[in-house]
């Protein structure tokens, strides 16, 4: 159930909506000041690879030879944390 709590969308989740983070430790700081919420759909950027059914979800900026500049996922900081401790338990074995 804290799993699915952490990992949901919620449409309603205003606070931040849209707002772009450099990293993983920014977004998690924001949350934690109150600046977004833990539900709101924000864009984070991220360098490793991206499986996604929505194209909607994703922005890639190229420069002219087609070479990644930066990308953005679009995703919510519940998932992030979730993400996060996965991640550290998986590590930590």
């Amino acid at each position: 159930l804290g799993c699915y709590y952490l990992t949901v969308d919620n449409p309603d989740a205003f606070k931040g909506l849209g707002k772009n983070f450099g990293t993983i430790e920014d977004a998690v700081i924001a949350y934690n000041q109150g600046i977004i919420d833990l539900h709101a759909r924000i864009w984070l950027r991220y360098e490793g690879e991206v499986e996604t059914d929505d194209p909607e979800d994703i922005r890639i900026r190229r420069d002219e030879e087609g070479n990644v500049i930066s990308q953005y996922v679009r995703t919510t900081v519940g998932r992030i944390i979730f993400n996060q401790v996965i991640q550290q338990t998986l590590v930590a074995r």
